[in-house]
């Protein structure tokens, strides 16, 4: 997918909750880093299907790099203030693993039928803009805390010229004749006077891209979680650490009242 995409996103933050949810609601910190193992599609057993549907659910987000929401709502943190690190280094120490995505964000308290799914993208990126990780995770919480995931990790190979393929195209009354591939052009695709056989459509104009799926594997899970706990979602290829952890938005204390030095906290 192209790395503008995600610019078309809808960004998650207070226009898209409830302002009272927002302020009386409960807070969570969340923190998700994801790896992959390096071995090659081929080497495992696993028999990977040729074709998957990547495309993106309707309402899609993604987190804002800046922290201009209410409270910092879907803001990634620093990471300074991530509690993965330890483990981020430890798998960078390995040889046969790989990081690929390492992000924390808070949110209230959003039940599923409200939560977005988040854009991911992540991992080395094609000159055509085609990343090696993507797909979406959410992440909602009501009486339990419930992760969804369905992220993609394809490998790439440079398209390669193949046989032009001969199209056959009938007209009205006369027999069959050859069509070459290559006299196909936008304009020709159009209808036209010449009548083309129902039973053999004509093909479609796609732009060709320079990088091809060679192979994909899908990470399709759904998991439900406890507060504070450590999880790990497992696949042949990928794993995924998530946690989740109350936040407390920080309380302003009132300035305090002329002629009085003492100060009151709200209860």
């Amino acid at each position: 997918m192209c790395f503008f995409f995600a610019i078309l996103c809808t960004k998650l933050s207070a226009e898209t909750i409830d302002e009272e949810q927002l302020i009386t609601g409960n807070w969570y910190q969340v923190e998700v880093l994801i790896f992959r193992y390096n071995t090659g599609f081929e080497a495992t057993q696993e028999k990977w299907p040729q074709k998957i549907d990547r495309s993106f659910p309707a309402k899609l987000s993604i987190l804002d790099n800046n922290d201009n929401s209410a409270y910092g709502a879907f803001t990634t943190l620093p990471s300074a203030e991530h509690s993965f690190s330890n483990y981020l280094t430890e798998l960078e120490r390995r040889k046969k693993i790989k990081p690929l995505y390492h992000v924390a964000w808070r949110q209230p308290r959003i039940d599923k039928s409200m939560a977005h799914p988040l854009l991911i993208q992540a991992g080395e990126i094609t000159e055509d803009d085609q990343f090696e990780l993507e797909g979406t995770i959410k992440i909602s919480i009501k009486r339990y805390i419930h992760i969804d995931t369905d992220l993609w990790l394809s490998s790439y190979q440079k398209a390669e010229e193949k046989p032009k393929n001969d199209w056959w195209v009938f007209s009205g009354d006369e027999k069959p004749y050859l069509l070459q591939e290559s006299l196909i052009s936008a304009e020709q695709s159009k209808p036209s006077e010449t009548p083309i056989a129902s039973h053999f459509p004509a093909p479609e104009i796609q732009e060709k891209r320079p990088y091809l799926t060679k192979y994909l594997a899908r990470m399709q899970q759904t998991r439900r979680m406890n507060r504070d706990e450590l999880h790990y979602l497992d696949h042949p290829l990928l794993g995924l650490l998530v946690r989740t952890t109350r936040y407390e938005i920080p309380q302003e204390a009132p300035a305090a009242s002329a002629g009085s030095s003492a100060t009151h906290t709200p209860q």
